[in-house]
């Protein structure tokens, strides 16, 4: 039986696993498509159109009657997105990258260090997401998101001694493959 979209709508702001379902297969590759022409990352990008309907199910009870489901996704995609572009530009790395540069090359520009410093948090999401996923969710933890390693002890549910051995498992096959930006990394991840 085909529901229409506010059928949809009343389902999911009853709790209906089958309506968020449907909602997700009818939206989720326009919101791919549309968030990758902005963070030409797939990693990111996945991350982001996950993050939307985690939000649409864990706000569910708040839409109104008369929303539609497609302007509401992509209000909560383009939220999103800014917050990820203010994250990305007031990240304390990229500024900590740029006055490294600024002393190597004072007379290189800006935009070299935006495009270099790009390709780097490129490549990082790539490696990152080759790591076995238990090194992958403590690296992201400890080291993107700032948090310590009794906090992750109790997200995760892992022995200290663990979240120690796979962060340092992470960090050793990281730098490895992003050896071309051992100086960046350095800067990143120095603790």
């Amino acid at each position: 039986e085909i529901m229409t979209e506010s059928e949809l709508i009343a389902a999911l702001r009853q709790g209906s696993q089958s309506a968020f379902n449907e909602i997700y297969r009818l939206y989720a590759k326009r919101l791919f498509a549309f968030c990758y022409q902005f963070c030409k990352s797939v990693e990111e990008t996945e991350e982001i159109v996950e993050d939307v309907f985690v939000k649409l199910w864990l706000h569910r009870a708040s839409i109104r009657h008369d929303d539609t489901v497609r302007p509401l996704l992509f209000v909560i995609m383009r939220r999103r997105l800014i917050n990820a572009y203010r994250a990305r530009v007031s990240s304390p790395v990229y500024s900590s990258y740029r006055e490294m540069a600024a002393a190597r090359h004072a007379d290189s520009r800006h935009a070299d260090y935006q495009l270099e410093y790009d390709d780097f948090v490129r490549r990082l999401h790539q490696a990152v997401g080759e790591l076995p996923a238990t090194q992958r969710k403590v690296f992201v933890m400890a080291k993107l998101d700032g948090l310590r390693n009794r906090e992750i002890v109790s997200a995760l549910g892992l022995s200290e001694q663990t979240v120690k051995n796979q962060l340092s498992l992470a960090v050793k096959y990281l730098r490895g493959r992003l050896e071309p930006f051992a100086l960046l990394l350095l800067v990143a991840f120095a603790s």
